[in-house]
């Protein structure tokens, strides 16, 4: 199951997110829960109070290129998919956190490639999503703000899409687009 959060800035995603985790951890600690902070501005970890990985999305991203020389030199069997998949967690970006003494995974996506772009960083989240989405019974995504994250990254199914918003007009004028 896929669960995406999204809004306008300061509408309190990254809490519900937070909220939702520890719920989720709370009555059903056997679940198999990957928690996405899909923010560059990576606040997710500070909330729920848990040491953020070294590596990032980004960083992994940025140090692996991946063209297609580099695919037809990866070994009999593997897929670029699984390829990524394993950087991620080798350089710990995919990394084990606990909440409630829970256990959980926790992936963080890191900074642009530019200023004030993030296409390509959200498309290798994409792509990791993709590979290592199957190994999770939930995966939680805290997106940041606004409307850019919908179309930035194609996601093929989101079980529960969350839109929060505030009681303010801009809030739900965001929310309105976003929908």
């Amino acid at each position: 199951m896929l669960i995406s959060l999204t809004g306008k800035g300061g509408a309190g995603k990254t809490t519900l997110t937070a909220i939702l985790t520890d719920e989720i951890l709370r009555h059903r600690p056997d679940c198999r829960l990957l928690v996405i902070d899909a923010d560059p501005a990576m606040t997710l970890s500070m909330t729920l109070d848990v040491v953020p990985s070294a590596w990032t999305l980004a960083d992994v991203r940025d140090s692996t290129p991946l063209n297609a020389r580099q695919i037809k030199s990866l070994p009999s069997g593997t897929s670029p998919g699984a390829f990524i998949r394993d950087k991620l967690i080798n350089h710990g970006v995919i990394a084990q956190r606990q909440l409630r003494d829970i256990p959980f995974d926790l992936l963080v996506m890191g900074h642009s490639e530019g200023p004030g772009c993030y296409c390509r960083v959200n498309g290798a989240l994409t792509q990791a999503l993709a590979s290592i989405k199957a190994m999770y019974d939930l995966v939680i995504i805290d997106n940041e703000a606004g409307l850019e994250c919908i179309s930035r990254y194609q996601l093929k199914q989101i079980d529960l899409f969350f839109i929060v918003l505030t009681p303010g007009r801009s809030s739900w004028l965001v929310a309105d687009r976003i929908k």
